[in-house]
């Protein structure tokens, strides 16, 4: 029987265990929202993928993606903006001004930059929204 915890540590009669400080659970819990926002991105692009493509949406033929564009669609065609307002990529002052540039019909949601992911209702509505505006305007 061993003396001490030294003499049960070293005939191996314990074993040393790691316990995590708060900087490694830090890190841990950043991993694992990281793992979880990529999996909700991946989600969130089937879902929109099969939403399209159950409404006859269909991906670009090779062609198109090739063709140059001559004129940016926004200056003749109906646009909407979501702004932002927390967005540490783009100022929402900017996403404001290209909106307006655009005189495009504008929604501001609270959101950080990918405003898709944290605010996903909003970012459904505005489509919703123009998707009426657009069958009223062929009606």
């Amino acid at each position: 029987m061993p003396r001490s915890w030294r003499d049960a540590t070293d005939q191996g009669d314990l074993t040393a265990v790691w316990v995590p400080d708060e900087g490694s659970e830090a890190l841990r819990d950043l991993v694992r929202a990281r793992e979880a926002a990529k999996q909700d991105q991946t989600r969130s692009r089937h879902r929109l993928s099969k939403f399209l493509l159950h409404s006859g949406q269909r991906p670009p033929t090779a062609p198109a993606l090739g063709t140059p564009v001559t004129t940016a669609s926004w200056r003749d065609k109906p646009s909407w903006f979501i702004v932002a307002s927390r967005d540490r990529t783009i100022s929402p002052q900017l996403e404001e001004l290209e909106a307006k540039r655009m005189n495009a019909i504008t929604t501001r949601a609270d959101s950080c930059h990918v405003v898709m992911l944290s605010k996903p209702e909003v970012v459904t509505d505005v489509i919703i929204r123009a998707s009426h505006a657009l069958d009223n305007d062929r009606q």
